[in-house]
């Protein structure tokens, strides 16, 4: 009796064990393979790239103040500070 209560309750942890496996590999992995492609292409940008941000505003990089914040220039003449976490990606 009690070897059944044992088999049952290891069954019962496989099957928690399983579900939280299956969720970390479809949750949680393709989420750090984003991060990691977009840490890379922040460390790739350049001065002349063209982006666009989550805005959605179209600029082109003009300089790159460190590793926060970057001037884009989105209109001839209108250069703004923007934070480089908020560029979406490189046109």
């Amino acid at each position: 009796m009690i070897n059944d209560t044992a088999n049952a309750f290891l069954i019962e942890a496989l099957i928690v064990s399983g579900f939280f496996l299956v969720l970390f590999v479809s949750l949680v992995l393709p989420q750090l393979r984003r991060l990691r492609s977009h840490r890379d292409m922040l460390s790739d940008l350049a001065p002349g790239d063209a982006i666009l941000t989550n805005g959605g505003l179209i600029g082109k990089v003009i300089e790159l103040d460190g590793d926060e914040t970057a001037q884009v220039e989105f209109a001839p003449n209108i250069v703004m500070r923007v934070k480089t976490n908020l560029i979406y990606g490189r046109l």
